[in-house]
């Protein structure tokens, strides 16, 4: 008996909430409202950067490759296009709504000269499925082989994870000397039963 009182109790209360909710938007007090997006096209050159929405990363602060449509709140934005070695460029755009979609194109400037590239590859006949791969924590470039380029003398982080359902992922660091060389750098990949083995890049446990 005091089961059935509870549950009735429960469904009064819910009754009165919910008649008191209605009651309150027809007033005005309380209006449900979704939000709306607009898009924007924004084309670069460098192609691979990363982008800053009034001052905020956009898509986690990943490498972006343009030209992609990027998705922001309506009204006026500030885009910002960021790459190491590049002077970055910004771009004040304005959108009205959700079926507007203007174009923004920025050039990045180089700030250095010094550019070196490598090339990761598969030392072997070996498949690599599901494979992705970053450098740098976020410049992600594709399957293999490929050619990684833009890189400031220095040290770089690779970072190689395999798996679709079940990620491994693997890290290593490389140097690039500031003196240029004919040969480019080289990073190869072979599979050894279940474990990844990597020549040209020193693995971070």
């Amino acid at each position: 008996m005091k089961r059935l009182q509870t549950k009735h109790l429960v469904l009064i209360s819910l009754n009165v909430v919910a008649w008191t909710f209605a009651a309150l938007m027809a007033k005005g007090v309380v209006s449900l409202s979704a939000t709306k997006w607009s898009e924007i096209e924004l084309i670069t050159s460098p192609s691979r950067v990363r982008v800053f929405v009034d001052g905020a990363f956009y898509s986690d602060g990943r490498y972006l490759t343009t030209p992609v449509v990027i998705r922001v709140a309506p009204g006026k934005r500030k885009l910002t296009a960021k790459r190491p070695g590049y002077q970055s460029n910004s771009s004040l755009v304005i959108t009205s709504n959700e079926n507007d979609r203007p174009t923004v194109s920025m050039t990045l400037e180089p700030a250095n000269t010094g550019f070196q590239e490598i090339s990761i590859e598969k030392s072997s006949d070996a498949d690599f499925p599901d494979i992705e791969v970053s450098v740098d924590g976020g410049q992600e470039v594709g399957d293999l082989p490929l050619t990684v380029t833009d890189l400031l003398p220095g040290t770089h982080h690779l970072e190689i994870t395999l798996g679709k359902i079940i990620k491994k992922t693997v890290t290593c660091r490389f140097e690039i000397k500031p003196e240029p060389f004919d040969n480019i750098t080289k990073i190869s990949l072979e599979m050894r039963g279940k474990r990844l083995r990597i020549d040209g890049c020193k693995q971070v446990k």
